[in-house]
């Protein structure tokens, strides 16, 4: 199913099914492990999935839309999804989810490049709400489980472990 800007946008309810359904089949490693994901990703897609950071080399020149944190290139033998690499390590498994998000709900054409130009669109609503359901369902309603940063490389567990010494 593609799904364009000028289609009816899919309501939360079909989206968190979708979401449950896709978690089932490729749930995201707790920790986060990028490499894996890729990997799990690669058998449902049944084509290599890689990620790779967005830099100078591939950003302004190659890509139309140069105010973005994330894109994502499908040809018919691979899948790429870029992302910023300037943030921390949990805003980039969100830019990959949100990615994600944007070829299992159909918003992806083939040899085009996918990338964020605005929010206000419903595809982007659509793929936003998409990974904020997939990391509930992988982090849990109650506790939000957060990839390690770079300046925090155990990561934190939980929010509440996060927020527990602040004062």
């Amino acid at each position: 199913m593609n799904h364009d800007d000028t289609d009816a946008p899919l309501d939360r309810r079909s989206l968190r099914k979708r979401a449950a359904e896709f978690s089932k089949r490729v749930p995201i490693p707790v920790p986060w492990d990028a490499d894996e994901y890729a990997s799990l990703l690669t058998v449902e897609f049944g084509k290599p999935v890689r990620f790779r950071s967005l830099s100078e080399e591939v950003a302004p020149h190659d890509l139309p839309e140069t105010n973005f944190s994330g894109a994502l290139i499908e040809s018919e033998h691979s899948i790429t999804i870029f992302f910023d690499n300037r943030s921390g390590l949990t805003h980039q498994q969100d830019i990959i989810l949100h990615e994600v998000g944007h070829r299992v709900l159909g918003h992806v054409v083939h040899d085009q490049v996918l990338c964020r130009s605005t929010f206000a669109s419903p595809r982007e609503n659509e793929a936003e709400l998409f990974a904020r359901e997939l990391l509930h369902r992988a982090r849990g309603r109650d506790t939000l489980q957060l990839a390690p940063h770079v300046d925090d490389p155990k990561g934190v567990r939980s929010l509440g472990g996060a927020l527990a010494d602040v004062e």
